[in-house]
């Protein structure tokens, strides 16, 4: 059964008086929400409906007498979400249908079947007068109550004194959530509440007091307004009014944000009211969402004029309700006594017109509601004549209709014998009415009195229909299904539905399937109880071709050959075909087809989709798939140390082919000899097999490290590090930690050291030689007082020394802002200069520019004075970092480090910390950055090219997945080989369950050696010494697989573009089909110039493209066409047989020509060349052959572009730089 739920106030205190005045009653608004009245149904203008409205009453459906033997009454009424009712009011009764009452008056709220009759009920207050006056269904399913305590115990807290306004919180189900007590010493009332649209309360009333919660009163009563949070909690309060008493009644939310106030004052041209017109007037008054006054109004005559309601209008005016004793002022056609009043006023507060209704005796009204065709209002009458017939007895419920110029359209009393009055108003969904109130009859429409006055709630029927529906799409693809809703308001039983597309229906909730294009009027025609109405919705209905878009996707993406890849289609639209090309010269036609990769290399994918409307859509992936092998067999692999830690950083060859290898060593034992303290710089000459050859010790009693070597020419080496001691090798440090220097000889003898630095800390990371015959030097340094440091900048500087070969400084520079900074590698350029890499956590401030968050990547290019030739800062909102950075045969550089990152400049972050790669073109630009690695923490040390174009890269692994195969646990060693763009081609786990980090990478002719440290004694590391050990293992080089295949894009803009392809493009990738598939034509076709007809022809599908044809495509909107260019004896240059006139043709090759060089092919045989410039959607000027100024054949021409081209004998167009 649907319920229905009903607030009553409990308490027999209102005084019910029989003739015109102040009797203090109220109601609450109809089915109003926070965001204002419902808009589907147009429930505005009641003049002119025909047969949508009936000029006759309702009928009286149910009437229910609530209550016990006291006085009881229900002044507001709200529909609850799902078809049920909430009223609020008062009663003194603890007998019949009430229960637990706490003493006086109790709040009180019943639950009432769809009929209105009772199902369970609940008392709230103490044991003074409460009362209930306004009640909202809150955003939460539950309620929020005002009205006014005298009490201070039971269910009420914080009484300020006398009389509060009570705010009460109820959950769904009537539970008590919160109350708060809101006034000062003196009595304060509540009269209307809503919830606002940010989830708090405003609520109306007036005050007396000057303390507590209020402040600003101007005299007597004022009325109060209070803006309340979620929770109750006082935002702001604003007191209306002037010297006299004020009252405030109603508030409404305005489609500005503001709110409309209504009620009445005593007070005259002070405070905030203007000049009242008599004994006491209308007030209504206009506020911003801050609750300052925007406008006011007075309203009346020389009499008592009362404001109770307010309602916005469909013009952005304003409906006020009320009653007047007047016959002049603002008032005409008073019938006698006091009449119900309604006021129209615009936006601004100006009266458009004014009406009054009602007999000899007195009429009052409470709530006015916007309903189908106009207003209904709710209130009471004591007249007979006039505009009131049908008076039961000296008083009844009177119920009005007026039209929205404010003519009359019915009216109906509702009672018995005894005394009636109507005071809450809505409309329930259905299109009926009910009215909350309060009657003492016991006959007439009114039974079941249950003594004194009780609580009524009195349905009555529609009075007219009103056609309305949403549907829950309004447009789509075909096939379209939508299902029709019916909101029409009413009396309806029967319903008939047009779609627009010859069918219909005659269900209310219907569901229809629209099967061609078009846009459809859907009409629906509403009939019952002698009254129809029809709403037709023009283009309501929108169903259009589904757009066809090719997409797939792969559950891998990388893994060892043979690897099996479940294909996935992923595309958009009413696909009927698919046909599948692997990149390895395979196919299939499934939808979501299983393909194995047989060998290694890198495969690109390509899906074109087909649907039953003719369209056809391609999606090319380049470099998608990558089938490895492990990335180099282990030749050997040998673990150096002691008990302690030792460790790798990295290393050089010799000339034997055998390597002298840098790191640190604490032990004294196994193969460290020498060790003088805590933990020395270790250096280690191993035989090309890795047999030691000899080891030597550096350093004193403190902490000395080994990050960095180089090969001198003497056929010794230049070691870099940090030292700490005083004593043993080490002479003149500083403080704290200096950077370090050793000069050793072949067999490893110290020739000399240099300390580097002042009081603070100093390292050296990197180190190189220079051209010279000098060494060039990178690290940090926090000293800022001297010694060999100057111009530090914050807390650590990136620092880079220029030495002479006996270790001398030539310049020193301090590179930073105020925060911290570090170079952890430096290389020597062709040009004398240098190029160094690190981070940086300091933003716009010093040498650094701005950073993205965090620590960011730092690389800096200087010339050889140390003065920067550029600078570049890249990264995102996490830590960032490079660890090496290496030239490349272009004069570019590659970088290796780690980022944590997942936005700023790092695309395709895997998880936690990622190996990152960056290749940079030699002024800084960078070219491409990839991020690789597994689910755990990544980070690659060191970066070499390799003899291929690709690189080789080392660093260490915590965890599996992504690009990570083969991982043992703890951390692994992973040695990675990556083509020329960066992409994962072979990768090798190298450890056992305890963790090995990879540090340096030594690159050979005949593979490679990873210096690194493990900590593992198990597997391969068997024979580590304990803790951990300096480990060196040599790879040896595997054939690369297949090469990567070469990509590039066709630029197109918005409209006509005149288009060729540079290059012989793959199998798979070279049709009409795979190369425009994704483009917008805007229904034009795609164009090629048949020269023997001498006619444009549109593209097949499948035909292809080749180079040297000119194109002609039109294009919705500017973008990138992905192209995927053959190798092998597949990319031969292809030819073209040109015809006496005009030819359409491309330029191939990758960068432009002057038009002489590519017509060389042709020459004396072309006269003009004319070009398309799509940006401007017109003609370039034309290039003639052996032409002066703009026309010469000395301009450029682009590959990638189409060409008109005028021939004056037959030849054959060649290919160059293809």
């Amino acid at each position: 059964m649907v319920s229905i739920l009903l607030f009553l106030a409990v308490g027999g205190a209102v005084a019910w008086e029989d003739a015109a005045g102040t009797c203090p009653v109220y109601s609450e608004p109809f089915a109003e929400t926070a965001g204002g009245y419902p808009s589907e149904v147009d429930l505005f203008g009641g003049e002119g409906l025909g047969d949508a409205v009936t000029a006759t009453a309702p009928q009286v459906i149910w009437a229910r007498s609530l209550g016990g033997s006291s006085s009881d009454d229900s002044l507001s009424i709200r529909e609850i979400s799902g078809g049920g009712f909430v009223v609020v009011g008062s009663t003194a009764s603890n007998n019949g249908d009430v229960s637990g009452n706490h003493g006086s008056s109790d709040l009180w709220v019943v639950g009432l079947a769809s009929n209105g009759s009772p199902e369970w009920q609940r008392c709230l207050g103490g044991s003074a007068r409460d009362v209930g006056r306004s009640v909202v269904e809150t955003s939460d399913g539950g309620y929020i109550v005002a009205g006014f305590t005298e009490s201070s115990n039971g269910d009420v807290t914080g009484n300020h004194g006398s009389s509060d306004l009570w705010v009460v919180k109820l959950s769904a189900t009537g539970m008590f959530e919160w109350q708060k007590c809101l006034g000062g010493g003196l009595a304060d009332q509540g009269h209307c509440i809503l919830q606002t649209v940010d989830g708090g309360y405003i609520l109306v009333g007036y005050t007396e007091s000057t303390n507590g919660d209020v402040s600003g009163n101007h005299g007597g009563a004022d009325g109060w307004v209070v803006k309340l949070t979620s929770a109750g909690g006082i935002e702001w309060q604003r007191c209306l009014g002037g010297s006299g008493s004020d009252y405030l009644q109603r508030i409404r939310e305005t489609p500005d944000g503001g709110y409309i106030l209504a009620g009445y004052t005593y007070s005259n041209t002070s405070g905030t009211v203007g000049t009242n017109h008599g004994s006491s007037d209308m007030y209504v008054a206009k506020l911003g969402s801050d609750g300052a006054v925007d406008w006011s109004r007075c309203l009346g005559g020389m009499g008592a004029e009362y404001g109770y309601d307010v309602v916005p209008t469909g013009d952005g005016g304003f409906l006020v309700l009320g009653i007047t004793n007047s016959f002049d002022g603002d008032v005409t056609g008073n019938h006698g006594s006091a009449d119900l009043w309604v006021v129209k006023l615009d936006a601004s507060g100006s009266t458009a017109w004014q009406h009054c209704y009602g007999g000899s005796g007195a009429d009052y009204g409470y709530t006015i509601a916007p309903t189908v065709g106009g207003y209904l209002i709710a209130g009471y009458t004591f007249s007979s004549n006039g505009d009131v017939a049908g008076l039961h007895g000296n008083r009844d419920i009177w119920a009005i209709k007026v039209g929205d110029a404010g003519s009359l359209l019915w009216q109906k009393c509702i009672g018995g014998a005894a005394g009636d009055y109507g005071y809450g108003l809505l409309m329930t969904s259905e299109g009926n009415y009910v009215i909350a109130g309060a009657s003492e009859s016991t006959d007439g429409d009114i039974v079941g009195n249950h003594g004194m006055w009780d609580a009524v709630a009195v349905s009555l029927g529609a009075d007219a229909i009103r056609a309305g529906f949403t549907a829950n799409v309004t447009g789509g693809d075909l096939p379209l299904q939508v299902g029709f809703t019916d909101t029409s308001l009413g009396a309806g039983t029967s319903w008939l539905w047009g779609f627009g597309d010859g069918n219909t229906s005659t269900a209310r909730h219907p569901t229809h399937v629209y099967t061609a294009p078009g846009s459809y009027t859907v009409a629906l025609t509403v009939a019952g109880s002698g009254m129809s109405d029809t709403l037709s919705k023009p283009g309501f209905i929108t169903a259009t071709v589904p757009a066809l878009a090719a997409n797939f996707t792969a559950n891998l993406t990388g893994g060892y050959a043979p690897l099996a890849v479940q294909f996935t289609d992923s595309s958009s639209g009413a696909v009927a075909d698919w046909l599948w090309q692997f990149g390895d010269g395979s196919s299939s036609v499934e939808q979501n087809p299983v393909h194995t990769y047989a060998k290694q290399g890198i495969y690109a994918v390509n899906l074109t989709v087909s649907d039953a409307y003719g369209q056809i859509a391609s999606s090319s992936k380049a470099a998608y798939i990558n089938a490895w092998t492990d990335s180099s067999e282990v030749v050997w692999m040998r673990c150096l140390g002691g008990t302690l830690v030792d460790s790798g950083q990295t290393g050089v060859e010799t000339a034997d082919g055998g390597y002298v290898l840098i790191g640190s060593a604490a032990s004294s034992d196994g193969q460290v000899n020498g060790n003088h303290g805590a933990s020395d710089v270790w250096v280690v000459r191993v035989s090309p097999t890795g047999a030691l050859v000899w080891q030597r010790c550096f350093g004193g009693s403190l902490d000395e490290y080994g990050y960095a070597i180089a090969a001198t020419p003497d056929g010794g080496f230049i070691a870099a590090g940090t030292a700490a001691s005083a004593d043993g090798d080490v002479t003149d440090v500083h403080g704290g930690y200096d950077a370090w220097l050793l000069k050793l000889d072949a067999d490893g003898g110290l020739s000399w050291q240099k300390c580097l630095g002042g009081t603070g800390d100093e390292a050296a990371y990197g180190i190189g030689l220079i051209g010279d015959g000098g060494y060039i030097l990178a690290g940090y340094t926090t000293s800022s007082d001297g010694g060999d440091v100057s111009g530090q900048h914050g807390l650590s500087d990136a620092w880079v020394v220029r030495v002479n070969t006996t270790g001398s400084i030539e310049w020193q520079r301090c590179i930073g802002g105020s925060g911290s900074e570090a170079l952890l590698s430096i290389r020597p350029t062709a040009e004398g200069g240098s190029i160094a890499a690190g981070y940086t956590n300091s933003n716009s401030i010093g040498d650094i520019g701005t950073t993205k968050g965090g620590r960011d990547l730092l690389v800096v290019k200087l010339t050889g004075t140390g003065t920067t030739d550029w600078q570049r800062i890249y990264g995102g909102s996490c830590d960032d970092s490079a660890s090496d950075v290496y030239p490349t045969a272009d004069g570019g550089f590659i970088i290796v480090g780690s980022t944590e990152s997942n936005d700023g400049d790092i695309i395709g972050h895997r998880s936690k910390s990622d190996c990152w790669v960056l290749r940079f073109n030699p002024v800084g630009t960078l070219l491409w950055q990839r991020c690789l690695g597994s689910a755990g923490d990544d980070s690659g040390s060191a970066i070499r090219p390799a003899a291929d174009g690709g690189y080789l890269m080392v660093g260490s692994i915590a965890g599996t997945g992504y690009d990570v195969s083969g991982y043992r646990g703890g951390s692994d060693i992973w040695a990675a080989t990556l083509s020329s763009s960066g992409s994962l081609l072979r990768q090798q786990c190298i450890g056992t369950s305890a963790n090995e980090t990879g540090h340096g990478l030594v690159v050979s002719g005949d593979g490679g050696v990873l210096i690194g440290t493990t900590g593992s004694r198990d597997g391969v590391f068997s024979e580590n010494h304990g803790g951990d050990d300096l480990l060196v293992m040599k790879l040896v080089a595997v054939d690369a697989g297949d090469p990567e295949p070469e990509t590039g894009s066709l630029s197109l803009s918005a409209g006509w573009n005149f288009v060729s392809t540079p290059h012989v493009l793959a199998d798979g990738y070279n049709t009409a089909a795979s190369v425009f598939g994704a483009v917008d034509v805007a229904e034009h076709s795609i164009l090629i110039y048949d020269t023997a007809a001498g006619i444009w022809v549109a593209m097949n599908a499948t035909d292809p493209v080749r180079p040297l044809e000119g194109i002609w495509v039109y294009s919705s909107t500017a973008m990138n066409l992905p192209l995927v260019y053959a190798s092998g004896e597949a990319a031969t240059p292809p030819a073209k047989a040109l015809v006496v006139g005009w030819n359409a043709v491309g330029i191939t090759g990758t960068t432009p020509l002057t038009a002489r060089d590519a017509l060389l092919s042709v020459e004396g045989g072309w006269t003009t060349l004319i070009g398309w410039d799509a940006a401007l959607q017109q003609y370039d000027c034309a290039i003639m052959s052996g032409g002066l100024g703009e026309s010469s054949d000395t301009r450029p021409v682009n590959p990638a572009e189409g060409y008109w081209l005028f021939m004056t004998e037959e030849r054959v167009l060649g290919a160059v730089g293809a």
